[in-house]
C-alpha cells in the first residue's frame, strides 16, 4: 500500500513539473512587444512647377508591408506659409500610399505624412524643392546640403515621432486618464512639452491642457468630460524649435 502511495505521489510531482515547464515556455515566448510601424516618404528627384507629381509613403512593420493602414494623409506646405494643405492618400499595393499634386510655385516645401496603423501613429517629415531652390533661405541651404541632388538623400537627416495614444472610453463628469507614449527615433522622448487639445464635435472652443510626464516618454492627464457625446482629443508634442507633432483621436463619452 505504501509503495502504491509513493508511486502515485511521484507521478503527480512529474505531471506538475511538466505543466510548470509548459507555462514557463509559453510566458517566455509571449513577451515580445509589437514592432514600430515605419514610414518612408518618397518624392521624385526633380519636381517642376505646374507638373503633376506623385508623392508616396511606404509603410512597413517588422520589414513587412502594411496594407491595412487606418489612415494616411500628407500635410504639405511651402516654407514660411501658415496655411497647410492636408491630402488623403490612396492605397496602391506593397505598402505604398500615394497622392498626386501639382505645385504652382517654385520654392522649398515640407511634407509630413500622418500615418495611423495598427494602434500606432507615425509622422515623418521631409523637405523638398520645386523648381530651382532658393539659395538665400536657411532651410533651403540645409536641404540641398542633405540630399546632394538625389532622391535618396531626402531621407537622410529627418527623424520620426511616434505617438501611442490608446483608445479611451469615458463617462461624463468622471475623471478619465488620458495617456500618450511618445517615441523619437524608436527611443522614449523625454522632457517634451505635451498638451491635450480637447473639444466637443461642433464646438468652437478648444481647451489646451498640459500633460505631466510620469515614466520616461509617457505623458498623462486626468480630465473630466463635462457632457456625453463625441469629443476630439489632439495630442500636441513639442520639443525645441524644430519638433512639433500631433495625433488626433475621437473619444466617445457616455
Amino acid at each position: 500500500m505504501k509503495k502504491l502511495l509513493f508511486l502515485l505521489i511521484g507521478l503527480f510531482a512529474l505531471a506538475l513539473a511538466g505543466c510548470s515547464g509548459e507555462k514557463d515556455n509559453s510566458e517566455s515566448s509571449g513577451d515580445d512587444l509589437p514592432k514600430m510601424v515605419e514610414v518612408s516618404i518618397v518624392v521624385p528627384e526633380k519636381i517642376d512647377p505646374n507638373v503633376e507629381t506623385e508623392i508616396k509613403a511606404h509603410v512597413t512593420q517588422d520589414g513587412k508591408n502594411v496594407e491595412d493602414a487606418n489612415e494616411v494623409k500628407f500635410e504639405i506646405f511651402k516654407n514660411g506659409d501658415k496655411e497647410h494643405e492636408m491630402i488623403e492618400a490612396k492605397h496602391a499595393s506593397d505598402g505604398i500610399y500615394s497622392i498626386k499634386k501639382t505645385f504652382a510655385e517654385e520654392g522649398n516645401y515640407v511634407v509630413i505624412s500622418h500615418v495611423t496603423a495598427r494602434d500606432m501613429h507615425n509622422m515623418p517629415k521631409k523637405e523638398f524643392v520645386v523648381g530651382t531652390p532658393v539659395e538665400d533661405n536657411d532651410d533651403a541651404g540645409h536641404e540641398s546640403g542633405d540630399d546632394h541632388g538625389s532622391a535618396e538623400g531626402h531621407e537622410h537627416g529627418h527623424s520620426s515621432v511616434a505617438i501611442d495614444f490608446p483608445a479611451t472610453s469615458a463617462t461624463a463628469g468622471q475623471e478619465t486618464l488620458l495617456t500618450a507614449a511618445v517615441k523619437h527615433d524608436d527611443k522614449p522622448l523625454t522632457g517634451a512639452q505635451v498638451r491635450f487639445e480637447v473639444w466637443k464635435d461642433g464646438a468652437e472652443k478648444h481647451e489646451f491642457l498640459p500633460a505631466k510626464e510620469t515614466v520616461g516618454g509617457t505623458y498623462e492627464l486626468k480630465h473630466a468630460f463635462p457632457t456625453a457625446g463625441a469629443w476630439t482629443v489632439n495630442v500636441h508634442v513639442e520639443k525645441g524649435n524644430d519638433l512639433h507633432e500631433h495625433q488626433e483621436k475621437t473619444v466617445t463619452v457616455k
